[in-house]
C-alpha cells in the first residue's frame, strides 16, 4: 500500500465456511456497479468468524484499544473494474461501538448480535443470534481442524476464497473501497457440525460446505477511498 495504515486489529480463531450458490439468486443482493466474481463460473457465499481480542488506532495508546469482540461476516465475491474484492451481505458482532462506527461512517450492514462461544482443545463451538429485524438471524456450529497448516496454492479455490484484501460498499451516492493487509492465510481443513443457519440470504446449491480453520492474524486497516459515483 502507498498509504500508511490507520488501525490494527488482531484476529483469533478465524473460521471460513463456504457455500456455492446460484448466480441468479445472488445477483439481486449485490449493487449493480459490482460484477459478481465466480470461480470457474460458480458463485459463492462465505461465513467468516473470528474473535478480536483488541483493536486500536495506529497513533493511539493501547489503553484506548477496542475491547474483545466476536464477529461473523456473511460475504460474497465481487470485482470492480477487474479488482477482486468482497461485498458484505451482513456483519454480526457483539461490539456496539463497531456497529455504530461501521454503519455511520461506511454504511456497512453491521448488526448487533449475542455470541456464546467456547474452545476445547482444537474444537471451537459458537452460537450467534441477532434479533434485529425479522426473522431473527442465527448461526451455530462446532468446528474441528482436520489437518496441519497449509498455504493455499495460487489459482486454487481456497486461495480465491480467502486471499481478499478489499471491501467495496455503497454509501449514499458514492462507491467506497476499504482495504486491509495481512500475511497470507495458513489454513487447515475442518470438520463441522452446523446446528443452525439462516444467515445466507440465498439457498446454497449443496448442503455440505467447504470449511477451514485459519491461523491467527494481525490485520492492518487503511483509510477508505471513494472509487466512483453510484447513480
Amino acid at each position: 500500500m502507498n498509504r500508511p495504515w490507520v488501525g490494527v486489529q488482531y484476529w483469533e480463531h478465524p473460521i471460513f465456511i463456504h457455500w456455492p450458490v446460484p448466480y441468479d439468486g445472488l445477483r439481486p443482493l449485490v449493487p449493480g456497479p459490482f460484477q459478481l466474481d465466480t470461480f470457474h463460473g460458480q458463485a459463492w457465499i462465505s461465513v467468516v468468524l473470528f474473535r478480536s481480542p483488541r483493536s486500536r488506532l495506529r497513533w493511539g495508546s493501547s489503553l484506548f484499544s477496542l475491547g474483545p469482540f466476536w464477529q461473523v461476516n456473511v460475504r460474497t465475491y465481487i470485482r470492480f473494474y477487474e479488482e477482486p474484492a468482497v461485498y458484505f451481505l451482513n456483519v454480526y458482532t457483539n461490539s456496539r461501538l463497531s456497529v455504530l462506527g461501521a454503519r455511520c461512517l461506511l454504511s456497512l450492514p453491521y448488526q448487533q448480535a449475542s455470541f456464546d462461544t467456547s474452545t476445547s482443545g482444537r474444537r471451537t463451538s459458537f452460537r450467534m443470534e441477532s434479533t434485529v429485524g425479522e426473522p431473527s438471524r442465527r448461526f451455530s456450529a462446532d468446528v474441528y481442524p482436520l489437518s496441519g497448516w497449509f498455504s493455499p496454492e495460487n489459482h486454487s479455490l481456497e486461495n480465491w476464497l480467502t486471499e481478499r484484501y478489499h471491501v467495496y460498499m455503497v454509501k449514499g451516492t458514492y462507491i467506497v473501497k476499504a482495504t486491509i493487509s495481512h500475511m497470507p492465510w495458513r489454513l487447515s481443513e475442518a470438520r463441522y457440525n452446523i446446528k443452525q443457519n439462516n444467515v445466507l440470504e440465498v439457498t446454497p446449491e449443496i448442503s455440505d460446505p467447504l470449511a477451514h480453520v485459519a491461523s491467527p492474524q494481525t490485520t492492518y486497516v487503511y483509510p477508505p477511498s471513494i472509487r466512483g459515483r453510484y447513480v
